[in-house]
């Protein structure tokens, strides 16, 4: 296979939602309380697609010329919680027990794709919604839209099942993908993208299961013109939500005077207070071998979509950054560790963290955890594995989906969480498939595989896999829908 090949093969199909409309809740009164209209940005992808962590769409048998069309979209997943209205949080950190089965998260929250213009697949005007549900019943808890000129763009989760952040960019012109001409952004056209942050607590069984509002962390702006391989000042890159929900992590391009040149060799981690918006930690580095962005990335308002570079780890004491590097079609992806409980308030990203894992990225799909378009990796809360999934699916006969943990320590298996079998691609026409939520440990997962649709009818399946068992949930009609967004427990 070549590699041009496994680029394409690799692209994953722009879903949208099909979910019924529920009417969005009031959200609680701010003094930027938001608005239930949005101007709906585009979606803008670049030319390295990135196939994202939590939903896949694989088929071997779309010829080359009709798949070079379909518009990449990067699926993530990334874990959630709360913070409370005008930036007040709880004294006690978010810890209580997750209520779903075996211990895993029972609420979800994720991003819903609504088409407001479609004219084709390459220019469909899109904005992202945000959907609360319950993976034991498959009920949607609620809805909400975002602000005019506005798109949700990434959600995040503390520990405690209730408490969720969700990352918001808001464009000046209220669209998301700069006029191009021969690739390259026309400067005239550059809207200026702004990020902010909100929280989303839950309280199901009351008279209002959840509420949304803004965070009083600063938002910063750049250009819309970023790109992978020239990213703009400022640009947001992930953000991760601690365990206890009481710190926010931000990876982004630091914009200072000297990063104004050679942008990309520019990385840096930020740690917020989530209660008062108080920067607690700032690291910055000049790389020119490492990149934040994705060697295979698709974006939404020019943040990276797919799994985030940053995990909160090791009890939250502290946070694994990954990075990936490609030189001459040599893609090597590190993973390095943050001390956060003992580390400075400022310091050197490169010298004042620590590498967990380093080595070369394989083009190949079926490498599972180190392929090029897998990373960055599911990190567990726990640090030390790392959670993904390598199949088979012969045309015409049955396959089957593996879920893999593998420790990060150089040398050692794979632990074989379970193998699914799948329907030939003859009957489902692809695959879907995702391990959504992992343990701290990583031997505790909520995965989902089926055909493209995720119905039924194709064999698709969703629920808890726990010492070589699977535990069927209920599959939410049309849960594609929502997992081509982004989706997080």
């Amino acid at each position: 296979m070549s590699r041009e090949e496994d680029l394409i093969r690799s692209t994953t199909r722009a879903i949208a939602s099909a979910v019924r409309e529920v009417p969005p809740l009031r959200i609680e009164a701010a003094a930027d309380e938001l608005g239930t209209k949005a101007v709906a940005p585009h979606r803008q992808h670049s030319t390295r697609p990135h196939g994202g962590r939590p939903l896949r769409w694989w088929s071997w048998g779309v010829p080359l010329t009709a798949a070079a069309v379909v518009v990449a979209l990067a699926v993530s997943l990334v874990l959630v919680k709360d913070i409370p209205n005008g930036g007040a949080v709880p004294t006690t950190p978010a810890t209580a027990t997750p209520s779903g089965p075996g211990g895993v998260p029972r609420y979800y929250v994720a991003l819903k794709a609504i088409v407001v213009s479609y004219q084709d697949e390459l220019k469909g005007i899109l904005r992202y919604d945000v959907v609360v549900g319950d993976a034991v019943t498959g009920k949607t808890l609620a809805t909400f839209a975002p602000p005019a000129r506005t798109t949700f763009q990434s959600v995040t989760a503390a520990a405690d099942d209730r408490t969720f952040v969700v990352f918001a960019v808001t464009s000046s012109t209220g669209t998301f993908a700069p006029q191009m001409k021969n690739g390259v952004a026309v400067a005239k056209s550059v809207a200026t993208l702004s990020g902010s942050w909100y929280r989303l607590r839950l309280a199901p069984g009351t008279a209002q299961p959840a509420s949304l509002s803004r965070l009083p962390i600063r938002p910063w702006s750049w250009s819309d013109a970023s790109s992978y391989a020239n990213p703009s000042p400022g640009q947001i890159i992930a953000t991760a939500l601690s365990g206890s929900g009481q710190e926010l992590a931000v990876a982004d391009i630091p914009d200072i005077p000297a990063a104004r040149k050679h942008t990309p060799d520019w990385h840096e981690v930020k740690v917020f207070s989530v209660a008062t918006g108080a920067l607690l930690h700032d690291w910055i580095e000049d790389n020119p071998a490492t990149r934040l962005e994705n060697v295979l990335s698709d974006t939404l308002a020019t943040v990276p979509a797919g799994t985030p570079a940053v995990t909160w780890i090791d009890n939250d004491r502290a946070v694994a950054l990954a990075t990936s590097y490609d030189k001459s079609g040599t893609v090597t992806g590190t993973v390095r560790r943050l001390d956060v409980a003992a580390g400075p308030a400022s310091g050197n990203l490169l010298t004042d963290s620590t590498v967990i894992w380093s080595g070369t990225l394989a083009w190949n799909q079926s490498k599972g955890c180190f392929q090029v378009d897998a990373w960055p990796p599911l990190v567990s809360a726990g640090g030390t594995t790392i959670s993904c999934l390598t199949w088979v699916m012969p045309s015409a006969s049955p396959g089957h989906v593996d879920f893999d943990t593998y420790p990060l320590v150089a040398g050692r298996q794979p632990t074989l969480a379970y193998r699914a079998t799948i329907l030939p691609e003859k009957q489902t026409g692809g695959l879907n498939a995702g391990v959504l939520w992992a343990s701290p440990s990583g031997d505790t997962l909520l995965v989902d595989w089926g055909g493209p649709g995720l119905k039924s009818a194709n064999g698709s399946h969703f629920g808890l896999v726990s010492h070589g068992k699977f535990t069927s949930l209920p599959l939410e009609a049309n849960r594609a829908a929502l997992l081509a967004a982004g989706i997080s427990f």
